[in-house]
């Protein structure tokens, strides 16, 4: 029985900006998760990695769009009507909580995986729980990004570093909060924590954190470790302007100009007697103190070889 499931959050509603090209990528994020599980198979006879994905107004003509490409997953659907980002993705949370999942990958409907170092074979390292070389980040509660390849060259690292083919490499996070595609361990099942996004900010207003930068300081804040994952590369899979929440490229920019200040007003709430925490690097550097983490790697074979 898998340890990990995958969740996805999508929301194709009639009013969403650039639907139908928000509709092909999930088309195609739907076509490259289809063909890393049948790489899968041939190296694995292991339980395939179920799908949780939360459908927030889909209609008839999105299903009929996106039907051909689902037939080859176990994809469980969530129907809902919209919801902020915060909370479609703390359905998926609770049902990790209430589960004996030890991980979910949570991810946007735009996201997937670069096959460059065979990155999909981390999340079957994964499945295996406590008896897998992963369990050091399980048991210590340390969640993870997928590296984005279209933030910053990845590579040049990873070839220093060398050991690609036999182990997982982790790093600091270079770019804190930003989870389109990231791991969450079951911090419930280990530590008898719940921590949730927060279901209020829509993530493009101006009036809070976005939810996944206030859930990592949540996240630190409880004692946990967030990091990269510098062997699991993740890819848009179209458009980065093409958003289903920011109307222009102006805008979201307007927006992001405000995350300084969102982030430090949060931590001076959550701090008001440690003004040594009201700057987020040094909130960061304090509570997020792990450089490097080397992780072994199932060598997975072709089946017959």
């Amino acid at each position: 029985m898998s340890k990990v499931f995958i969740g996805i959050i999508s929301y194709l509603g009639k009013d969403v900006p650039f639907r139908e090209s928000r509709v092909q990528m999930h088309q195609k994020q739907l076509k490259d998760i289809a063909e890393d599980f049948q790489y899968m198979r041939t190296v694995c006879a292991e339980t395939e990695v179920p799908i949780i994905r939360i459908e927030q107004e889909w209609d008839d003509e999105v299903h009929e769009q996106i039907k051909p490409y689902e037939d080859r997953l176990n994809i469980e659907s969530v129907v809902t009507q919209r919801l902020n980002p915060g909370a479609a993705r703390n359905i998926l949370l609770k049902r990790l909580y209430e589960s004996d999942n030890d991980w979910m990958i949570c991810s946007d409907d735009d996201h997937w995986l670069y096959p460059k170092y065979r990155g999909v074979e981390l999340i079957w390292d994964l499945n295996k729980g406590t008896d897998g070389y992963t369990s050091q980040m399980l048991k210590q509660g340390i969640g993870f990004s997928a590296f984005p390849a279209y933030w910053e060259g990845y590579q040049k690292d990873v070839n220093a570093w060398g050991k690609s083919a036999t182990h997982w490499l982790f790093t600091k996070t270079k770019h804190p909060g930003a989870m389109p595609l990231c791991a969450i361990p079951n911090i419930k099942k280990y530590f008898g924590i719940e921590l949730y996004f927060n279901e209020n900010t829509d993530c493009y207003s101006y009036q809070a954190p976005p939810e996944d930068l206030q859930f990592y300081i949540d996240w630190l804040n409880s004692g946990f470790k967030w990091m990269d994952s510098m062997c699991m590369i993740a890819k848009s899979e179209g458009n980065l302007d093409h958003s289903s929440l920011f109307e222009s490229r102006e805008y979201r920019k307007n927006r992001d100009a405000n995350v300084k200040i969102w982030r430090n007003n949060y931590l001076k709430n959550l701090f008001p007697k440690k003004p040594e925490l009201w700057k987020f690097s040094e909130f960061n550097k304090r509570r997020n103190n792990i450089k490097m983490i080397e992780v072994k790697r199932y060598i997975y074979q072709k089946k017959g070889e």
